[in-house]
């Protein structure tokens, strides 16, 4: 499928005029050494080229199309006491979409990206991604889907999506979505004194096979619905907030009394600010907290992080950045420390963690990691 999107894309390019198309072939291949102790094999060896094809072709003064396709390819060997295991590797489209534009709009359709929101490390409005701070590739997977933007003469702007085939968890979600649903959503952002404003929404389906087994036998389906807002200011510190509110119903396909399933509401909010000091070190803080129940005034569960990092330009070649979190409800921290040196094409990161051996990712746990990369 993915193999015939981009064959419709070559020949969607193909018929138009050559004399203003323009492409760019680029890449970057980079291997990387990492120990977790949390894990049973604990020493990995990794390889990962990431090439990346796009093409531009003006149609008229004011309209343009451009086609984007990026492949992750990866092979990582697991070995413990560095005796070699048996090996991991995958190969897949990581982006592939094409665009139309002008001045003032776009419309963006395939496997693409969809971030927003002023938030840095704790992300109440992580809807669609799940980019870590601390990896230096930023790396996530994308969504399929088609994106509308428009920006108005007053600096505010409008988004629209639709979205289908995404059958994963994105972001923060507790649910994947029913595969043969759309969803679909909108977000308007706006400009404040010394800052900016915006209010998002998203409708879903959810799959009823991630529910537990007792609600996914009483219940017909479930869909979610998301209000949002969030700002940031510049005063100086830099401010922001992120608010989220979810609302989960599940449509009850039986009357069984006390048995029936209940509803679930989710709250999100995120407060963070950040400082730049004359010596160059740039200070962020943020609070998260996440509260669910079968009520907006039922809580079931709470969840409560805190956030601070630091990063600094140590040379035009060197920088460093640590995060530090901690876990208010069950009195975990989690830390991270980065090194970077870039060259031309090279760069070299240096990274390590510490942390829960119980907790997930690739940095969980306590360890350590070098990478080299190579750009071309």
């Amino acid at each position: 499928m993915k193999c015939f999107l981009l064959i419709i894309a070559i020949l969607f390019f193909a018929p138009l005029p050559l004399k203003a198309a323009s492409y760019d072939i680029r890449g970057e291949l980079s291997e990387w050494f990492t120990y977790r102790d949390n894990v049973p094999h604990n020493y990995f060896l990794g390889l990962r080229y990431m090439p990346e094809l796009t093409l531009k072709q003006s149609i008229s003064r004011e309209g343009k199309l451009d086609f984007m396709a990026s492949v992750n390819a990866n092979f990582e060997v697991p070995s413990d006491n560095l005796v070699i295991n048996n090996d991991t590797s995958e190969s897949e489209f990581y982006r592939l979409w094409g665009r139309w534009s002008t001045r003032q709009f776009e419309a963006r359709g395939g496997l693409q990206k969809i971030n927003f929101g002023p938030a840095r490390i704790l992300r109440s409005l992580m809807w669609f991604d799940r980019i870590d701070p601390r990896d230096p590739f930023g790396l996530t997977e994308g969504v399929k889907g088609l994106l509308l933007r428009y920006y108005f003469l007053d600096n505010s702007n409008i988004w629209l999506w639709g979205l289908y085939g995404n059958d994963e968890i994105k972001g923060l979600e507790m649910a994947a979505t029913d595969k043969s649903s759309p969803e679909f959503g909108g977000r308007y952002q706006f400009p404040l004194s010394m800052g900016e404003m915006a209010f998002s929404f998203h409708h879903r389906k959810v799959e009823k096979k991630w529910w537990p087994d007792g609600v996914a036998a009483m219940a017909e389906k479930a869909r979610e619905d998301r209000l949002a807002l969030d700002a940031f200011w510049d005063i100086g510190v830099g401010l922001w907030f992120e608010a989220v509110a979810s609302m989960t119903r599940i449509e009850r396909g039986h009357d069984l009394g006390a048995l029936r399933p209940s509803d679930i509401y989710a709250e999100f909010i995120t407060v963070g600010a950040d400082y730049t000091f004359d010596t160059g070190i740039h200070f962020l803080g943020e609070h998260f907290i996440k509260a669910t129940g079968p009520d907006w005034d039922e809580t079931a569960s709470v969840r409560s992080v805190s956030a601070i990092s630091a990063d600094y330009g140590i040379s035009i070649y060197d920088s460093i950045n640590t995060i530090i979190t901690y876990d208010w409800i069950i009195y975990e921290r989690q830390g991270f420390v980065g090194w970077q040196r870039t060259y031309d094409n090279w760069r070299i990161n240096l990274l390590g963690f510490g942390g829960p051996k119980r907790a997930a990712g690739k940095f969980g746990g306590d360890g350590l990691q070098i990478i080299l990369t190579y750009n071309h």
